[in-house]
């Protein structure tokens, strides 16, 4: 387990290598900070290897706050793109432009973004689109559809951790014990 922790910390934070030009005491810098990174994440894993115990897994552990960082860039490099589209007056953005930036294609660009999302921006800034269609504090027109919230983001289901607990009857209870609220 711990070769595999040590082995992660070194792929996702490596020494750096010297950049031509660069003087020592930047190079030195650099390298010390590679190495605080390194120690940090071996920290945090160590941490969490100690909260499950046997059944901790440092690789999937990693991949899964990797991911969970990943979707968080995608939905402001989303909420970006519609505010630059939506909302920026008196002309938008151009497509071209904000796909070049995104390194994205035009058409990727294009269909990133739904109505949920352009109200999701109105209500974060407190301002209508630039067509006055969309206004802050409106709900969306459309339910989301199953899995989504109402800004059309992802919302995992996981089943329960532990199946739901039979009913039954408490001892204490008027209707066990045959007394009734009404004399």
């Amino acid at each position: 387990m711990n070769d595999i922790m040590d082995d992660i910390v070194n792929l996702l934070y490596p020494d750096p290598a010297p950049q031509p030009d660069e003087l020592r005491n930047e190079f030195v810098r650099r390298r010390a900070e590679a190495r605080r990174e390194r120690e940090e994440v071996r920290d945090v894993l160590e941490l969490r290897a100690k909260g499950f115990g046997d059944g901790f897994d440092p690789l999937t552990s990693e991949l899964r706050r990797l991911s969970r960082a990943k979707r968080e860039i995608d939905q402001w490099i989303r909420l970006l793109v519609t505010y630059g589209r939506e909302f920026v007056r008196p002309e938008p953005y151009r497509l071209a432009s904000l796909a070049e930036v995104a390194g994205m294609s035009i058409s990727g660009v294009k269909g990133m973004y739904s109505a949920a999302d352009i109200q999701r921006v109105a209500d974060a800034i407190g301002r209508s689109d630039r067509k006055g269609q969309v206004s802050p504090g409106e709900s969306p027109a459309v339910l989301p559809e199953k899995g989504l919230d109402i800004y059309g983001r992802f919302v995992p289901e996981f089943p329960p951790l532990y199946p739901p607990a039979e009913e039954t009857e408490s001892p204490r209870s008027p209707e066990s014990s045959g007394l009734s609220s009404q004399s």
